[in-house]
């Protein structure tokens, strides 16, 4: 599964984040600093095309809305245990200062700011790095201990979907159908009600099964019945979806839920890139024993507004796209579907990229920045998810061991610059096929270095900055992105960029095909921070928003 997202905080050093935070102590940000960092993001309204809906399919749409404010609250447990207290206060004190902390606290589901490594702006706790879902005195090693000295337990300790506790001196596991029974049976509820109303047979079933997985935590037969709706009017994603909140080893995933209306029109333009995902997969830049000859299964790509988002898919920076389901054995056997969220996409790309590219980027590119480039970068990027293996290869086979489980910690940000870097490649491979124009891999290429500035920006703490700091470190190394020490300015060498995107392309095909950690960990812990000179010139962003609110009428 994968889906798809700004004054610049300071890039630190990424690994040490990771072990120390939850004993990092902080200074609580004054009323003014508050201020400041709700500026950071951009309020936006978010329409969705609902008026050509039929009565029924509107119907199921209102109570997919109400299946999703119920799902909210879960989110705010599994950022911290006293987020809603805090709500709470804050909601009952007339001031200006706790209006405004209370703003910011919505904004990240907590009093842990999302942008800046999960540093506390109300207390003076970080979060610890695994969130709610392990006892906070826990360090990766000793969990890694304890699955090889009770083996028997290691399926359900690596499960996304169970919390880590205490008992005595033993370690348990307890399901978040239980931990969050409550919210979760609301949830259940109204999608079983939206299934009552739409027309669509697919999308019927899928919602009932949906339903029934949120209690049970059995969620691959609705995975499974989720590719299947690929028509229709609506579609929603709801569940425990990504680990990005587990810091402490990476398993455990957050509930959120995107509510989604189709555009039908430009939906139907993408089937061209649909039918190339075959050609993609074979002439990825790999040695022949991480090859796979294995047709990439099927890879429906539709556009969407968002009608509503809640839990993990609101807080913080927004995802623009997504490539799902993220289980890979659904992948492997049915493939994963690729959704666009098309009103988040243009709001982030005119209030976020294009201030961006005037402070960033050489002017003679700025005219190659374009709506239509960003569109296709995302979509590179969430093809290039499904691109690769899913299990790890040892002497031309497959094991039955996951990347995702190999590589550990460090996998999210792995991926991350894996599908950035292949999806540019891939852009590349569609020009040489004449399915895109030079004019168009130009564009693409010049929009991809405007959006690392911005991804670079999601704060230290964040998959996704890392991956871009990955990849801006590779490329400034070789040559492919230039700078202009006279105008602060970035650049291209179109020849170098091209030829670094390959080699970049395999270097992170490698690490995933073999499962190496360690090379994994190298790459994070060497490349994933900025140089000073970096650091200082992207401090021109600090006026700029972060990433866009979004506001829900």
């Amino acid at each position: 599964m994968k889906k798809i997202v700004i004054c610049f905080w300071v890039i630190c050093l990424i690994f040490s984040f990771f072990s120390v935070r939850a004993s990092q102590k902080a200074r609580e940000a004054s009323p003014e600093e508050i201020k400041v960092l709700l500026a950071k993001y951009a309020p936006v309204v978010m329409q969705a095309r609902t008026k050509a809906l039929p009565i029924s399919e509107r119907k199921a749409l209102e109570k997919m809305i109400e299946a999703a404010r119920a799902l909210d609250t879960v989110y705010w447990k599994q950022r911290s245990n006293h987020g809603l207290d805090l709500l709470s206060k804050l909601e009952n004190s007339t001031t200006q200062e706790d209006k405004d902390r209370l703003h910011y606290l919505k904004i990240n589901y907590g009093p842990y700011d999302k942008s800046d490594a999960d540093k506390a702006f109300i207390g003076k706790e970080s979060m610890p790095a695994g969130a709610t879902f392990y006892p906070e005195n826990l360090t990766k090693e000793e969990f890694e201990r304890y699955l090889v000295a009770h083996p028997e337990v290691k399926d359900e300790f690596q499960k996304v979907n169970t919390i880590i506790k205490r008992d005595g001196d033993k370690l348990v596991t307890i399901p978040f159908e239980k931990v969050f029974q409550s919210e979760l049976t609301k949830t259940a509820q109204a999608l079983k009600q939206a299934s009552l109303f739409t027309k669509n047979t697919n999308f019927k079933k899928y919602l009932q099964l949906r339903a029934d997985a949120l209690l049970s935590g059995d969620f691959r037969p609705s995975d499974f019945a989720w590719i299947d709706v690929r028509d229709g009017f609506l579609d929603i994603v709801i569940g425990p979806i990504e680990v990005y909140d587990d810091s402490l080893i990476g398993l455990k995933a957050s509930y959120e839920a995107m509510v989604l209306v189709r555009d039908v029109p430009a939906s139907e333009k993408l089937k061209v890139f649909e039918q190339q995902m075959p050609n993609l997969q074979q002439n990825l830049p790999v040695a022949p024993d991480l090859a796979t000859k294995e047709k990439p299964t099927a890879t429906p790509i539709s556009i969407f507004d968002v009608a509503y988002a809640a839990g993990a898919a609101n807080a913080g920076v927004k995802t623009v796209a997504a490539s799902l389901p993220n289980d890979e054995l659904v992948i492997k056997d049915k493939g994963a579907k690729k959704l666009f969220y098309k009103n988040i996409m243009l709001a982030k790309f005119e209030k976020i990229l294009v201030p961006i590219a005037k402070e960033m980027v050489d002017p003679k590119l700025i005219p190659f920045v374009t709506e239509e480039a960003f569109f296709n970068n995302v979509l590179g990027h969430e093809l290039a998810h499904t691109l690769g293996l899913k299990f790890v290869r040892s002497q031309g086979k497959d094991t039955d061991t996951a990347i995702r489980i190999a590589l550990k910690d460090t996998y999210s940000s792995i991926e991350e610059a894996k599908a950035d870097i292949v999806g540019i490649y891939a852009i590349s491979y569609l020009t040489k096929k004449g399915i895109l124009t030079p004019e168009q891999e130009k564009q693409s290429f010049a929009t991809y270095l405007a959006g690392t500035f911005r991804s670079i920006r999601f704060g230290s703490g964040d998959d996704h900055a890392r991956a871009n700091i990955i990849q801006f470190n590779y490329l400034r190394e070789r040559g492919a992105i230039t700078y202009d020490e006279k105008t602060g300015l970035y650049g291209l060498d179109i020849n170098k960029f091209r030829e670094a995107v390959k080699g970049l392309s395999e270097f992170l095909l490698t690490i995933e095909g073999k499962g190496d950690y360690e090379s994994a960990r190298q790459t994070v812990d060497r490349q994933g921070k900025l140089d000073e000179k970096s650091e200082t010139n992207l401090k021109k962003l600090n006026k700029l928003p972060v990433d866009i609110e979004l506001i829900f009428k």
